[in-house]
């Protein structure tokens, strides 16, 4: 299974969770940077999770631009996942759930329900836990795969 983690990151955090991601699914997988995905990487994954951080309620705009990059039926025959990072205390915005709708949208087959994952503050660090939480969720993705 060749993977393809692609994530925006503010500081450090989203990309963290990325790179948590890609080490679990293996050899075959990386995590690359929102600006640095290309065309070829996207038709070359059979797996493409993104992640963000939730700017203003929604997925950064670098994300939204990519998404709206890819088009319809682009991603049929590739199982699609989204996560997103969060202030603890932040209740609103669902950037996850926008990313995994868009996916499925563009021809996706949702490998896992959308995930969040918290920062202690504004800039972060993670919360405690929270790499773990990510790696047991793409251990799920590989299960079911």
């Amino acid at each position: 299974m060749k993977s393809l983690i692609i994530f925006d990151s503010n500081f450090g955090n989203t990309k963290r969770l990325a790179e948590a991601v890609a080490r679990t699914f293996g050899k075959n997988s990386r995590a690359v940077n929102v600006n640095d995905v290309t065309d070829a990487m996207i038709d070359a994954a059979d797996t493409i999770v993104i992640g963000s951080p939730i700017n203003i309620w929604m997925p950064s705009f670098k994300t939204m631009s990519l998404l709206w990059k890819i088009g319809k039926n682009r991603l049929q025959g590739k199982r699609v996942a989204a996560f997103d990072t969060r202030y603890s205390r932040q209740t609103a915005g669902n950037a996850a759930g926008l990313i995994a709708e868009s996916l499925v949208k563009r021809g996706g087959t949702l490998a896992a329900p959308p995930q969040r994952f918290y920062v202690v503050d504004m800039i972060g660090p993670l919360k405690d836990g929270e790499l773990s939480r990510a790696e047991s969720w793409a251990k799920g993705m590989l299960q079911e795969a």
